[in-house]
């Protein structure tokens, strides 16, 4: 999983020196790729982890995600708060 999350990111990269050589066109689809390869490497962080035990991955993007669903938060407590709503949810 992990060598395909770089792989994400090298993608990334790529795209962002291809639009500093040659600009971005008004259509928008650099940037647009990039925000769908940034959701699936974030996706892919978390189905590697995928532990309700597990501390909240730091998203490329800056964003905290809760290790069990996924979802994203501006602060590492409320990925917590998520983390731990599934792991009660599944003791319950």
């Amino acid at each position: 999983m992990r060598q395909y999350r770089r792989s994400l990111l090298s993608l990334i990269a790529a795209i962002d020196r291809w639009q500093r050589m040659y600009g971005e066109k008004d259509d928008g689809s650099a940037e647009q790729a990039k925000s769908l390869l940034l959701q699936l490497s974030d996706k892919l962080a978390v189905k590697a982890v995928n532990n309700p035990n597990a501390d909240p991955i730091k998203s490329v993007t800056g964003l905290w995600l809760c290790p069990v669903c996924g979802a994203s938060f501006t602060k590492p407590e409320l990925a917590k708060l998520c983390r731990d709503a599934h792991h009660n949810q599944q003791s319950a």
